[in-house]
């Protein structure tokens, strides 16, 4: 350094000085471009994250109000069903359209898939069970036409019984006769309380969706067949004939529709068990889903992190560097430019007739030195001015780490309201499941009092019938 020349030197310090800002600033650019790649990531994630969530709510509608449709059998709910079904199956399709862009953006669309199958079993289940209820609603219209025709024949029946009875008690008739008549009255009173039982049973059933209630019920029919052909065996009026006929096509009709009834309940539990496995399988996929996306966004905030921190290092060893070759320089520098400068004093000193050119050449030299030290006061200060510039862009950096920090803490509030909802559909059931147990309880008391009714009036006929003519009045 001390054989070149004063611009020389001037010129490699401030080139090296040029040098090491560059590549400060190219590698801080770098690490810069690589944080905002990892926030944009971060914010599509958070998106996919929200979408997720989304959908996990609208299943989770979508599932109450089946259920509610389930209890009640009200239009409403299926629709809102349907409603919240469709509106979880977009949040999912905007899940499987980030599958384009590759990475863990894949693996969520691959969850999303599997999803997306696995409802598509489960609107199949819900159709299932929309038919099944209109079947049993079908066959519920069935017994009822059945039960009115039953009543109506057996009323009239009886009415003609009654009828028959007066007039042979006017005429005389012999108690054979009567006690014939009272017996086909008594076998067909026995018919319309076990069509009763019957009808208890099957509204026991509707009541407590229990379809054993219609297996105990279907066994009184046979019963029933029986008393009807010994009725047969008694009646001569064809009149009575044809009602007869028209009880037993009704019961026929009866049991029919009540054994259709009794397996589309039993369908429709089976398949109320199968479909709610389906929806907790759905649910546990899409809090798979959820989770992944949740782990994907910490580990890109965890990069994140990581990259700002290695962009600050980097910043400030730069700094350091940068500080420390710049005095070193300035040091070199001044002292390579001194050196001749005290020669040349030392030189001007042996001649005196040099003194006024030596005086020249000094103050020549002077004025170029002054002026390279301002250049390179002003270099230094652009340098400083770079320098700041970059810890600017530092601080940016970290601001938009914070940011998404933020974002990943909403998303964790928004999974917490999930959870809410969860539990208040579970304390709904339970208030469903104990309404339930106050209605079979009612019900138990009108069988029972009915039962007692039913003794009542037994014994006030036997009571009658033993009385013979001087009870006829009272019959």
């Amino acid at each position: 350094m001390d054989r070149m020349k004063l611009g020389a030197k001037i010129s490699l310090g401030f080139g090296l000085l040029i040098l090491l800002t560059m590549t400060l600033g190219g590698v801080a650019s770098y690490q810069n471009a690589g944080v905002s790649g990892n926030v944009g990531q971060e914010r599509e994630f958070m998106e996919a994250l929200n979408v997720v969530g989304y959908a996990q709510q609208r299943f989770q509608a979508s599932m109450f109000d089946l259920r509610g449709y389930v209890y009640s059998f009200e239009k409403k709910y299926l629709d809102r069903a349907n409603v919240n079904l469709a509106e979880a199956k977009k949040g999912l399709d905007k899940v499987k359209a980030l599958g384009a862009k590759g990475g863990d953006f894949a693996k969520l669309a691959g969850g999303g898939d599997g999803i997306l199958a696995t409802t598509a079993k489960y609107e199949d289940m819900v159709r299932q069970t929309v038919g099944l209820h209109e079947s049993e609603v079908a066959g519920r219209q069935a017994m009822n036409a059945d039960e009115v025709r039953f009543l109506e024949n057996a009323t009239a029946y009886l009415e003609s019984q009654e009828e028959a009875f007066y007039k042979e008690m006017a005429a005389g008739v012999s108690a054979e006769a009567v006690k014939e008549r009272f017996k086909k009255t008594v076998l067909l009173n026995d018919i319309l309380d076990l069509g009763n039982q019957v009808r208890i049973a099957n509204f026991k059933a509707q009541a407590t969706g229990d379809p054993g209630q219609i297996k105990d019920g279907l066994a009184r029919f046979e019963v029933m067949d029986r008393k009807i052909n010994e009725i047969r065996t008694q009646t001569r009026q064809a009149a009575n004939l044809r009602q007869l006929e028209e009880i037993k096509k009704a019961m026929d009709g009866y049991k029919a529709a009540m054994a259709s009834v009794m397996g589309s309940m039993q369908a429709f539990q089976d398949m109320r068990k199968t479909r709610g496995a389906l929806a907790d399988q759905i649910i546990g996929m899409v809090n798979a889903v959820s989770e992944d996306a949740v782990k994907t966004v910490d580990r890109g905030q965890q990069d994140t992190q990581k990259a700002v921190g290695a962009a600050s290092m980097i910043n400030y060893a730069g700094m350091a560097v940068a500080l420390a070759l710049g005095v070193l320089l300035a040091f070199f520098i001044t002292r390579s430019s001194t050196r001749p400068i005290h020669r040349v004093i030392a030189g001007l000193s042996e001649g005196a007739g040099q003194v006024a050119s030596a005086s020249t050449q000094v103050a020549t030299a002077s004025q170029a030195l002054a002026e390279g030290a301002a250049q390179q006061a002003a270099a230094l200060e652009e340098t400083s001015a770079s320098l700041e510039e970059m810890a600017s862009m530092t601080k940016t950096n970290a601001d938009n780490a914070g940011q998404a920090n933020n974002l990943a803490l909403e998303t964790q509030a928004v999974v917490v309201k999930a959870n809410q909802a969860m539990s208040e559909l579970t304390r709904s059931m339970q208030e469903i499941a104990q309404a339930s147990e106050q209605t079979s309880k009612i019900i138990k008391t009108i069988d029972e009092i009915a039962f007692q009714t039913n003794l009542l009036a037994l014994n006030a006929a036997v009571e009658a019938a033993r009385a013979g003519e001087a009870g006829a009045g009272f019959a």
